[in-house]
């Protein structure tokens, strides 16, 4: 359906197949997912209204499963913005119109606007209650995640109903424990200190009489995060609402579809003209690292080509991923972590048919020094940016992620924060014995920066896990 493939130009009406129902007025598009789903902010009549628009061949099973979810919250009084229609539009394609809720604020985005624990508790808390009250009414949310709770003058409603599994009984405590764990795997684990009043406040409302709940329910948060982190870095490289996967015989690209823009189409043309005008980093065998201007005078990208030494180099590279596809799964990998590292903007293969040739990896410039200005610091205790990257080591630690090439030079200070470049060797091992393998390499590498038996080495020897 043309109305399903590329969103039609803004304002514009849509009849709907109910003849005597006015036509939808779209005046904003709030989401797209390609082939699958429009969903508009509108009128339709005097209401201003939400209206989701499905399509593709899943059309009709969405559409129902989104109306039977909405009754099913409805049933269960969970507070849910009213369906209005659910019927088809002129063209026949599925169409589900819901009441637009005044100044509406998704749960992430007051989450992201916290600035202390007592704001975030306001965000976690009537959400772990609605949860909470879901669960002992035998509702189960498959796609728990902030963005699918708005608060509306003061109220905090349930949306996207597709995900809703409902029966007649209270739910399972395992099945409890692993949907809370699958909201609470979207809070960095930074702020795993906010989990016992969590908890509390869930348990006040669903009361379970397992005495190991908390012990059980960190287990299943520790894999609930790695399933989701996992999920991320594949979503990365398929197209969705997201990311833009382009591919034919001669040449694979992957783009976030937010930088999409007439520079990137000119880089992805040609990415090797582009190079030839940017500010030379690095001017290496392996690799070509460039400096350009981005699409507007504030911001710069970072290209960064990995060459082909020789045949020998080309044949054993050319059917393994490319270090610049490793890259761009390694940054989506840090962005899900809530670990900082500049925002990876586009990746490139050069290809013919399934063998890989010269590659490319571009991120947002990031213009701040390295942990190598660390070197001469003589009192580190307490030192803003030394313990930023302590707590880097940390978070690496309890993910079981490791970087691979831990130079000074590959971690920036950026006010209190470290944040990582160069990932084309970083991993995520499944297993914690080969994972703790690699850490120990990392970490040994870490501290060879810095001066034998310096005040900072010491330091960071004895804080690093």
């Amino acid at each position: 359906m043309k109305m399903i493939d590329s969103p039609d130009q803004l304002p514009c009406r849509i009849g709907l197949q109910t003849a005597t129902a006015p036509d939808l007025q779209c005046e904003r598009l709030l989401r797209h997912l390609p082939g699958q789903r429009l969903v508009y902010a509108g009128n339709w009549g005097h209401h201003p209204v939400v209206a989701k628009i499905y399509g593709g061949h899943s059309a009709h099973r969405h559409w129902r499963r989104e109306k039977n979810g909405c009754k099913a919250l409805l049933d269960a009084g969970i507070t849910s913005p009213d369906l209005l229609y659910a019927g088809t539009l002129a063209n026949g394609a599925p169409v589900l119109i819901f009441e637009r809720l005044p100044t509406p604020c998704t749960a992430l985005d007051h989450w992201l606007q916290a600035k202390s624990d007592d704001q975030r508790l306001e965000v976690l808390v009537p959400l772990v209650t609605l949860v909470a009250k879901g669960h002992r009414k035998g509702l189960l949310q498959s796609d728990l995640h902030l963005e699918n709770f708005l608060f509306s003058q003061g109220t905090l409603y349930a949306i996207d109903g597709d995900g809703i599994r409902y029966s007649r009984k209270p739910l399972k405590e395992k099945n409890c424990r692993r949907n809370l764990a699958l909201l609470l795997a979207q809070l960095p684990p930074h702020h795993d200190r906010l989990l016992p009043d969590i908890i509390a406040a869930y348990l006040h409302h669903m009361p379970l009489q397992n005495q190991n709940f908390t012990e059980r329910l960190l287990r299943d948060l520790k894999a609930a995060r790695r399933r989701r982190r996992l999920s991320y870095v594949g979503k990365s490289v398929r197209n969705c609402s997201e990311f833009v996967r382009q591919q034919d015989f001669y040449q694979l690209t992957l783009f976030r579809r937010d930088q999409d823009s007439p520079l990137l189409r000119e880089f992805l043309r040609d990415p090797d003209s582009l190079i030839k005008q940017g500010r030379m980093l690095k001017d290496g065998n392996s690799s070509t690292v460039v400096c350009v201007p981005g699409e507007n005078d504030s911001s710069h990208w970072v290209i960064k080509r990995y060459n082909i030494k020789n045949a020998f180099h080309a044949f054993k590279k050319g059917l393994r991923p490319s270090r610049a596809w490793v890259s761009w799964r390694n940054a989506h990998r840090l962005k899900i972590s809530d670990i900082q590292t500049p925002q990876a903007i586009a990746m490139v293969e050069k290809r013919i048919g399934p063998w890989r040739r010269t590659c490319y990896y571009v991120s947002v410039w990031c213009d701040a020094p390295s942990a190598a200005t660390l070197i001469d610091l003589q009192h580190p205790q307490g030192h803003p940016q030394a313990d930023g990257l302590i707590s880097l080591f940390q978070q690496f630690f309890n993910l079981g992620i490791y970087h691979g090439d831990c130079k000074a030079t590959n971690f920036l200070l950026m006010d209190n924060k470290a944040s990582v470049i160069d990932l084309d060797s970083m991993g995520e091992s499944r297993w914690r014995w080969a994972f703790l393998r690699h850490y120990a390499i990392d970490r040994r590498r870490f501290l060879q920066n810095w001066q034998h038996n310096s005040p900072l080495k010491n330091y960071f020897d004895q804080q690093l896990p």
